[in-house]
């Protein structure tokens, strides 16, 4: 097999105190727009380019350790790609340091103005990144998912096609096909399913978002305490207590295992509180299922 780059044995620098070599091409790339001689980044050796296909790394970026970058992925200016990373399909990465054991396979990955990227740690298939932090993240896109300006870390699923602007999340948390944007801070461990969240600050503990759309928010739920500070829904805090929690609503005479509240406003029990947001239905769906409740035993009003 003829080689489509060799190694400029003169032309070296030094990183973490290995010896890397330019590259230089011996054939057109024409996928990436490489003529026949043109200087290319720099590598430990050939073990971190394929000789196969047209990947390809520009001047600018460096390759090492037992990294690879292989099919038809380009390696952009500002790059650092070390460990044991592998760099597969159709990726294209520029000002972005990728480390450990992470793979990115058929994504692009980009810094932004002065951000770059960091990937440690990471699986990465079908996503588009620009300017973010990932630490111990998976992400399976089905056509694209978008990150952008955000801090991902600590064992975060992200499925489907999801949509993550200038947001910290910090798992364990689960997040398939929703839209998390504007300032929004996650903390789990949770789930977020099939949601659109903005400028939002949620304490999972073991939450599972569903189906909703919540905006400003403020949400807390450690264990059998559910608080919600939703201005776009209601003036005042929603809050639901599991009974057995505040020794002075034990009286109350309701075979619900919560007691809810709005405000200062105790309800006797599920039904009347429930009529109270009937006029957003998707709350009252979301209350009950981060309550575990049985929506169908609620009689509820729906507005017209």
């Amino acid at each position: 097999m003829s080689k489509k780059y060799e190694l400029v044995k003169e032309n070296t620098t030094t990183m973490d105190n290995v010896t890397l070599y330019q590259i230089r091409s011996l054939i057109a790339i024409p996928e990436h727009e490489v003529a026949i001689g043109t200087l290319g980044g720099f590598i430990e050796g050939e073990h971190n380019l394929s000789q196969e296909s047209s990947c390809w790394i520009e001047e600018g970026s460096v390759v090492m350790g037992k990294a690879i970058i292989k099919d038809d992925s380009i390696i952009h200016k500002g790059c650092v790609i070390k460990d044991k990373a592998i760099i597969k399909g159709k990726s294209s990465l520029e000002d972005t340091l990728v480390q450990s054991r992470s793979v990115i396979e058929d994504s692009i990955i980009h810094g932004m103005g002065d951000i770059h990227s960091e990937i440690d740690l990471c699986y990465i298939t079908n996503a588009k990144i620009q300017g973010s932090d990932l630490f111990h993240v998976t992400i399976y896109g089905e056509v694209e998912s978008r990150i952008t300006l955000s801090q991902i870390r600590e064992y975060v699923s992200i499925l489907g096609d999801c949509i993550i602007e200038e947001t910290i999340v910090m798992g364990p948390i689960n997040i398939v096909s929703s839209t998390v944007t504007c300032g929004t801070f996650i903390d789990g461990p949770g789930n977020i399913i099939g949601a659109t969240i903005t400028n939002s600050e949620i304490l999972l503990e073991n939450l599972s978002i569903h189906s909703v759309s919540i905006g400003n928010a403020e949400i807390i739920e450690p264990g059998d305490y559910l608080e919600i500070n939703l201005p776009s829904v209601s003036d005042e805090i929603i809050t639901c207590y599991r009974k057995s929690t505040r020794e002075n609503i034990d009286d109350i005479k309701t075979a619900d295992k919560f007691q809810f509240v709005i405000g200062d406003r105790n309800f006797k029990d599920s039904n009347e509180f429930f009529k109270e947001l009937k006029h957003d239905i998707k709350l009252v769906y979301f209350i009950t299922s981060c309550l575990d409740l049985d929506w169908f035993g609620f009689k509820l009003v729906r507005s017209e």
